[in-house]
């Protein structure tokens, strides 16, 4: 993968330029973005461009190089991945997974956990293992087989439980000659504080809204408004367009859960309310979080909505349709109130408690909520 093939980005792509020709690279870095802004590509791009072996022209490894060549599929014996898994066992690696991730990369390399998670046909929550951690060292102790240096890429490691991370720690205290580690992440809050302070931080922003619009006409043949208008909703984030784009079903989906949460909230039908709560149940526990950073986007959004500030709106037509009657519901009383509730949700979720109970529970106190007088 080379820089021109990510979307937009060119102050980042310079900046990791920078750091090769001035021999300024660091033994472990931590790629830091929200997703679908490209922090991956970046990573792959990046350690590519530093085993280049050929002429590097515009900012890019040759890409024709032997070096170049193998990074092209993947398949460097320099290169290494660690990334989220589904257990099936006590030894689950990634390298378990090793061909649906590169074939992942190969179709579409702008991608969530939660659509990795589907295509490896999980139904629970994406993890690193310790196991995991035992294979880098493994890895890392043998010396390079071609390369100027061996390279590490973890993605998500803020999805490692403590044991993983404690020993990913004492590897970056004291890294094996030769390596570079790249941690992709979305959120620092769930990396260890020592983890941190040994990695140089490239923090990856949200994607210019003319670089994605113009990637969007190119790459799938869009109408230039068509892709400026998607560029707007995606709010710099490439894997929200491309799922807008293909009409994704699971973007559907969303928007159709939100509108039953809150119709049902609104009407106060407590049998309702624990039908629904059983059926979100059974989404996975990343698939669950991920509708509730949704409903978390739908609230923000219809906030504004009432705002009737529109160049600060980003919804598709679907979205901005049931807005015009929801919006009056959001509103400064309740707003914080119910955001501050569907992140104590999503925060339950992910420390593993009872999905069941999490959304019943929130959806009670949205009930109230909703009902709170406009000012």
């Amino acid at each position: 993968m080379l820089f021109r093939d990510i979307v937009g980005q060119q102050a980042v792509k310079q900046r990791l330029a920078d750091i090769c020709a001035g021999q300024r690279i660091a033994h472990a870095f931590l790629f830091l973005g929200s997703e679908g802004v490209g922090a991956l590509p970046l990573a792959i791009a990046f350690a590519q461009y530093i085993n280049c072996t050929g002429s590097k022209a515009d900012g890019n490894a040759c890409s024709v190089c032997p070096s170049c060549i193998k990074y092209n599929k993947l398949v460097h014996p320099d290169l290494h991945f660690a990334f989220p898994v589904i257990m099936k066992g006590t030894e689950t690696v990634s390298d378990n997974y090793i061909k649906e991730w590169r074939q992942q990369i190969e179709e579409k390399p702008y991608f969530g956990l939660g659509e990795w998670v589907r295509r490896i046909g999980g139904d629970k929550q994406g993890v690193i293992p310790v196991s995991e951690t035992h294979a880098i060292i493994n890895k890392l102790n043998l010396k390079t087989y071609e390369a100027q240096y061996k390279v590490m890429i973890i993605w998500l490691p803020e999805k490692m439980n403590e044991m993983a991370a404690n020993k990913l720690l004492k590897i970056l205290e004291e890294p094996p000659a030769g390596t570079i580690f790249i941690l992709v992440s979305e959120s620092a809050q769930g990396i260890l504080p020592t983890i941190l302070s040994r990695t140089q931080t490239v923090r990856i922003p949200a994607i210019d809204e003319a670089d994605m619009a113009a990637a969007i006409a190119r790459q799938h043949n869009v109408d230039p408004q068509q892709a400026q208008r998607l560029a707007h909703i995606a709010a710099g984030n490439y894997v929200k367009a491309l799922d807008i784009m293909s009409d994704d079903e699971n973007q559907a989906m969303r928007l159709e859960y939100f509108k039953r949460m809150m119709r049902v909230c609104y009407t106060r039908r407590v049998p309702e309310i624990i039908k629904f709560s059983d059926e979100l149940a059974k989404l996975s526990r990343d698939e669950l979080k991920n509708w509730l950073v949704y409903a978390l986007h739908m609230l923000r959004e219809n906030f504004v909505m009432g705002l009737d500030v529109q160049q600060l709106n980003y919804m598709t037509a679907g979205e901005a349709e049931f807005a015009t009657r929801f919006s009056a519901f959001v509103h400064i009383n309740n707003v914080m109130q119910m955001t501050d509730e569907i992140n104590l949700a999503i925060a339950h979720i992910e420390q593993n408690g009872n999905a069941r109970i999490i959304t019943m529970d929130l959806m009670l106190k949205l009930t109230v909520l909703l009902l709170t007088p406009r000012p």
